[in-house]
């Protein structure tokens, strides 16, 4: 059998195996299985994510569109790089600015790192690690990673971080929408979810974030509730991702990579 014939043997096979799974999955629910969970973060300002002090008015709360970002989007945004970055750099100055000096940035990514971020996401579904971008009325207003397995996490334990939100627009719901799509997308083949953060008692910005990771998030710190005797420290939480989100994130996944092998088995049929 030729390389081309065994390719599309092979291809064929992963198509059966994924609509055999397909078909084992119970009926999808007759509505969105984070409907409730959208509801419940839907609540006033003390409840969504947390804002930074800023004189900033947030931007207009319409609808916010999630996807997942990969170098294509450089065709039809091809200043989308510096907005990543610079919106990326601006909310962690803004979040640490107690810490900074007058004048003093936080580059927390470069424009090349934003691109190798990007480039994942060209292997979606089969990427280990995307970064997702918050859209609202066609402007980038934040993003936050996800990742399948990380060599800090424990098997079938997926990984969100890098949540940012553009400072105008902090505390109208973009983190949540964030958190909700990777963890939907971490639903396809984990089981728990994992988050890190560092915390300083007393300080602005880590009661806020304490108080949504560990409060509305519904994650678990493995070390307890914070001591303010131990002062600046690292929080590593878990959540156990519900048995109704991790049967619809498996159904979504695999009906991407169905998608997926589809299209490749096109490919293959043109190339004869």
């Amino acid at each position: 059998m030729g390389t081309a014939a065994a390719k599309k043997t092979r291809l064929n096979d992963s198509l059966h195996s994924i609509q055999q799974e397909i078909d084992t999955l119970p009926p999808p629910p007759t509505h969105d299985v984070h409907d409730d969970q959208r509801q419940r973060q839907q609540q006033p300002r003390h409840d969504q994510p947390p804002p930074s002090s800023t004189t900033t008015t947030p931007v207009a709360t319409s609808r916010v569109h999630v996807t997942v970002g990969n170098t294509h989007l450089l065709q039809t945004h091809p200043d989308v790089l510096e907005q990543i970055t610079n919106m990326t750099n601006a909310a962690y100055t803004l979040a640490n600015r107690d810490m900074l000096s007058d004048g003093e940035t936080y580059e927390r990514l470069s424009v090349h790192e934003t691109l190798e971020r990007l480039r994942m996401g060209n292997d979606e579904p089969r990427a280990n690690r995307v970064l997702h971008l918050a859209w609202r009325d066609g402007l980038l207003v934040g993003c936050c990673s996800s990742t399948y397995q990380t060599p800090w996490c424990a098997r079938g334990c997926g990984h969100w971080g890098l949540m940012v939100v553009l400072p105008a627009a902090q505390g109208t719901g973009v983190a949540s929408a964030l958190a909700r799509a990777a963890e939907r997308r971490l639903a396809g083949l984990c089981s728990r979810v994992q988050i890190e953060y560092e915390y300083t008692p007393g300080h602005e910005h880590s009661e806020r974030l304490l108080g949504w990771y560990e409060g509305s998030c519904g994650f678990e710190c493995v070390s307890g509730r914070p001591r303010p005797s131990r002062g600046a420290h690292f929080r590593k939480c878990l959540k156990d991702i519900p048995e109704s989100v991790r049967t619809e994130g498996r159904r979504e996944y695999l009906h991407r990579l169905r998608a997926c092998v589809l299209s490749e088995l096109e490919c293959a049929a043109d190339g004869d």
